[in-house]
């Protein structure tokens, strides 16, 4: 475990900065706190300001879709079933 962020190796780094450009902020949290053995709120802070700092260096990186998260899976959820009614 890695208690200077700096010191993570290149495969961690890689991790963490694929999951801030594909939006999965959750996930890069995860990677960080298992790569450094840090707290959740420590590895959050962290990698809310690693955040900031890609979007003003990198925007370009970061996915232009906006996930769907819960409100896709409620409108599929009621959608799928009265797509079946019609097209019975």
């Amino acid at each position: 475990e890695y208690s200077d962020p700096t010191s993570l190796p290149d495969e961690q780094i890689n991790a963490v900065r694929s999951a801030l450009f594909g939006g999965n902020r959750i996930l890069a949290i995860k990677i960080y706190r298992q790569a450094t053995g840090l707290g959740l709120a420590e590895a959050k802070e962290f990698i809310d300001a690693l955040e900031r700092r890609l979007r003003e260096a990198e925007p370009q990186q970061f996915s232009a879709a906006p996930k769907s998260g819960c409100l896709g899976v409620v409108v599929l959820a009621v959608a799928g079933p009265v797509a079946m009614r019609w097209w019975s």
